[in-house]
């Protein structure tokens, strides 16, 4: 679906509530003049309408990122995704959003996974609906106190994710989900003075590999939206990212570290 430029867009979501014939769950969007949308809400008696002064969102589908956040090289971006592989898979295949925390491995164009069979998430994943994998790295609270002007200044947060999209198909063969599965164990278990060894033809995994759903989902698309403080006088910049560096918590270091490299 294309949107105009100027899209006017109002994000409706509440059970039993309408506008006009539609579902509040619904999207009204356009630019037709005079466009007035009537919302009720049954289960707390309001209602009121809203004609086209509308503000502008970002694109149904997209995160918010103002240009000085956004983060464009694809490197940084993969890179970021293997670092923090440990995600959010979002998907809206029914009537409701759905959200699995759970490990999505970058393989090529590819992200995969798997989730429990019960898990609700899994006819979603077998549908093929558009799906959003969540990637947050290292955030902190920042403090107005480092800036040159605290008084003329508020509370913020510094944080960095990277969101990837695309539509998901299962892995059905047995041998492929076995193959899967060993690169996750050899991931995750590289490093260890005694890794965990797997065997895919041992009875009690493939009672396992029975209980899961595994997936493949190809890259449409990455956004990385990096806030490091881009929008800050140099001074200001330079304060904060040596407070997190100073910082006795490993997140906070980690954060200045990703500063640091825009200076």
């Amino acid at each position: 679906m294309q949107f105009p430029p100027r899209s006017r867009l109002i994000a409706l979501r509440a059970e039993g509530s309408k506008v006009g014939q539609t579902p509040w769950s619904a999207l009204v969007c356009g630019e037709p003049p005079g466009l007035t949308a009537q919302v009720s809400n049954p289960a707390s008696s309001i209602s009121y309408s809203t004609r086209s002064a509308l503000p502008v969102f970002a694109r149904i589908g997209e995160v918010y990122i103002p240009e000085h956040f956004r983060e464009n090289n694809e490197t940084v971006l993969r890179q970021f995704v293997a670092a923090h592989s440990f995600g959010v898979l979002v998907t809206n295949g029914g009537q409701d959003l759905i959200a699995t925390h759970l490990p999505l491995l970058l393989e090529g164009e590819t992200i995969v996974g798997h989730v429990a069979r019960p898990n609700g998430q899994a006819r979603d994943l077998e549908s093929g609906c558009q799906a959003m994998a969540v990637f947050s790295g290292p955030h902190a609270y920042i403090s107005p106190s480092l800036y040159a002007q605290p008084q003329i200044n508020v509370p913020t947060w510094n944080y960095t994710a990277v969101h990837v999209y695309g539509k998901p198909s299962i892995i059905s063969e047995p041998s492929e989900v076995a193959k899967l599965l060993l690169k996750m164990v050899s991931v995750y278990e590289s490093g260890r003075a005694m890794p965990w060894t797997f065997d895919a033809d041992a009875a009690y995994i493939q009672n396992m590999m029975r209980a899961i759903v595994a997936f493949k989902i190809p890259i449409e698309r990455m956004e990385g939206k990096f806030k490091l403080s881009q929008n800050r006088p140099i001074g200001d910049r330079g304060r904060v990212m040596w407070s997190l560096k100073d910082s006795e918590s490993q997140a906070d270091q980690e954060l200045g570290k990703w500063m640091e490299k825009l200076f």
